[in-house]
């Protein structure tokens, strides 16, 4: 799962998507300055615009969802 984010993160233009939890959770990445993927690609960190944060292990993410239109610049 973390190899598909690392590709919605680099992709052209950049697509809001939305991260699945094992726990039923969900966090959405809205533009492309709300996430990072550790270098070790086992973790990956949403931010989010009030300064909180998630720290999501990849063995957490049980699936993602790609909103339908890409973000306007």
């Amino acid at each position: 799962m973390i190899g598909d984010i690392k590709r919605l993160l680099a992709g052209e233009p950049f697509v809001p998507f939305t991260i699945h939890l094992t726990d039923g959770g969900v966090v959405r990445v809205p533009t492309l300055d709300h996430a990072i993927v550790f270098p070790s690609a086992t973790r990956l960190m949403v931010t989010h615009d009030d300064d909180t944060w998630d720290l999501i292990p990849g063995f957490q993410i049980s699936r993602v969802t790609v909103d339908s239109t890409p973000q306007v610049a």
